[in-house]
């Protein structure tokens, strides 16, 4: 991503339940939609008005959500 960073404000996002995001209390809401709600949030949080969304491989799915 060393590209897109020399010309973009990057944001990484760790998925909940990897790293230190911390886990669901019921392994059966690790779902695309439940990654899509909070990727929306981190979205929201961030508050600009446009963005460009990548996700690679099961990031795809979610940024397609």
């Amino acid at each position: 991503m060393r590209g897109l960073e020399d010309s973009l404000t990057m944001v990484y996002v760790e998925p909940v339940g990897t790293g230190d995001s911390g886990r669901l209390p019921d392994p059966r809401d690790y779902t695309v939609a439940t990654y899509a709600h909070f990727l929306h949030a981190v979205v929201q949080h961030l508050n600009v008005p446009r963005f460009a969304l990548l996700g690679h491989s099961h990031g795809g799915f979610v940024a397609q959500r």
